[in-house]
């Protein structure tokens, strides 16, 4: 791992090779292979996220937008996260992928009072 300034890092790199070498396609090697090989790994990878986004993007929209309720909602009436937390009693987690439960999801409704699916 190479550690640049400011704690930035690159994962995936190898010090001893040249990169020309590094991302030249390996004679058979198919495209997929190569993408594999070379592409950023990171904690899930590259590859594996974008993955992951397909199967799950039946909820994954939905999950947006009940993200996008609540924040709106907070927004509105001037409430911290914090508050709501407390509330409905629940961590919230607002990314936009986390996957609600039916009990979290009518607490909310109740609590907002808004329909969010």
């Amino acid at each position: 791992m190479i550690e640049l300034k400011d704690g930035l890092n690159f994962h995936n790199f190898y010090l001893d090779c040249q990169p020309r070498t590094f991302f030249k396609r390996i004679k058979g090697e198919t495209i997929g292979d190569w993408l594999k090989r070379t592409a950023y790994q990171g904690d899930a990878g590259f590859l594996g996220d974008t993955h992951w986004r397909k199967v799950n993007k039946y909820w994954i929209d939905t999950s947006f937008e009940i993200t996008f309720a609540v924040l709106s909602f907070l927004r509105e009436n001037k409430i911290e996260k914090e508050d709501l937390e407390e509330t409905v009693g629940f961590d919230l987690n607002l990314k936009g992928t986390h996957n609600w439960t039916l009990s979290e999801i009518k607490k909310l409704e109740v609590v907002t009072e808004q329909k969010l699916i």
